[in-house]
């Protein structure tokens, strides 16, 4: 299963893809803010799911896609619910206005990252892709491309603040945060070199914004990104995915990492709890809350796979044994030895936590993987 919900704050989850084929990975979530019941999921090469019942079932929805499409994005316009935009790639964005019962491509970006709506102005529209931004103010009928000055550093991400939203934050894949105001042009807002996987703001306060990275962690500004601090403490892994803010608390929130699960903080992110019973896969790609009870909170999860050995006997014709091993992230082998007594030695990298009877070349993930070496002796 890559879809999973909890109903206590993250403290356990329950996997919910019946409908769902269990090899899909769920790259998107968004949730309907006036019937928070309804939900859709973007899915990695098999289009977007809908749910009216919090996730029990899941229907294929009617988009029409290539084979090698990815729904990274979905977005709900906030004011007609039944107006929904999903970013995929390679194919642009589409847009429903019947709730996903059909869709029309409204903007060919085949490189599109980034997607985000003025929660204020729902027909202003941003997308980007790695060296463009673009905004539409017609609901996507017509785009125009915004001037960038900070293209060669590379657009990873993008996020509109919600209580000022003529205040714009670009996530960059090797020059960290560039912020815009209108009417006051763009200025580097965190100069460091990671690439920002996502940014949220504050919903109440418009000064504070967190980022997440590929490989440094969280970090946070209450200045307007005049300056940010890095705020790790509990974070065993510094790969950040995703973000979700309780609306309700926003000093509590979550964040989904590569390869260690969920994280939760209920001081601004000071510190960081693990909250995975029950959450077999730890490569989570997105998660959202459930504004009306936001201890409901939804996850999508990227299928994983793990390594095997296989031995045969002399002639090839019979099996001596075959084992597989993993953890909860994804974990690939990539040479074997054997040594004179028989016993295999495999090595490969990790984004698990742990695997049982393997060590990592380091204890926790510093980035996205670690490096193993596995024994396994002769049978």
């Amino acid at each position: 299963e890559t879809g999973f919900k909890s109903t206590n704050g993250g403290g356990n989850w329950n996997a919910i893809n019946n409908g769902i084929p269990d090899n899909v990975s769920i790259q998107a979530l968004a949730i309907d803010p006036l019937t928070p019941s309804t939900l859709y999921a973007g899915t990695e090469l098999a289009g977007i799911y809908k749910t009216t019942d919090g996730g029990g079932n899941w229907s294929a929805l009617n988009i029409t896609l290539s084979d090698f499409t990815t729904v990274s994005q979905v977005i709900i316009d906030p004011v007609q619910p039944a107006t929904v935009y999903a970013g995929t790639f390679p194919e642009g964005i589409f847009k429903s206005t019947d709730g996903g019962n059909s869709w029309n491509l409204i903007f060919d970006l085949p490189a599109l990252n980034g997607f985000a709506l003025d929660p204020t102005s729902p027909a202003t529209l941003y997308a980007s892709y790695v060296l463009g931004l673009f905004k539409s103010t017609d609901g996507g009928q017509n785009w125009s491309e915004i001037d960038f000055p900070f293209q060669a550093s590379g657009i990873s991400t993008l996020t509109v603040v919600p209580t000022t939203p003529s205040t714009l934050y670009v996530g960059t894949s090797s020059q960290g945060i560039v912020r815009k105001i209108t009417g006051g042009g763009w200025m580097p807002s965190f100069q460091f070199a990671t690439l920002i996987r996502c940014i949220v703001a504050d919903p109440v306060i418009p000064s504070t914004v967190y980022a997440g990275s590929f490989n440094n962690g969280f970090f946070k500004t209450t200045n307007s990104g005049a300056s940010w601090s890095a705020m790790n403490n509990g974070l065993t892994s510094l790969g950040v995915n995703t973000i979700a803010i309780d609306p309700s608390t926003p000093s509590t929130f979550y964040v989904g990492t590569q390869g260690r699960g969920v994280f939760k903080s209920t001081n601004g992110g000071g510190s960081w709890s693990a909250m995975n019973s029950g959450l077999p896969n730890r490569v989570v790609a997105t998660l959202v809350i459930n504004p009306q009870a936001p201890a409901t909170v939804y996850a999508g999860t990227f299928v994983t796979g793990d390594c095997f050995l296989t031995k045969l006997n002399a002639t090839g014709a019979s099996l001596i044994y075959s084992t597989y091993f993993g953890g909860s992230g994804g974990d690939a082998a990539n040479a074997i030895a054997l040594d004179s007594a028989g016993s295999a030695y495999l090595t490969g990298t990790t984004s698990s936590a742990s695997i049982s009877g393997v060590v990592p070349f380091r204890s926790l993930s510093a980035d996205r993987s670690d490096a193993f070496a596995a024994k396994l002796a002769a049978a």
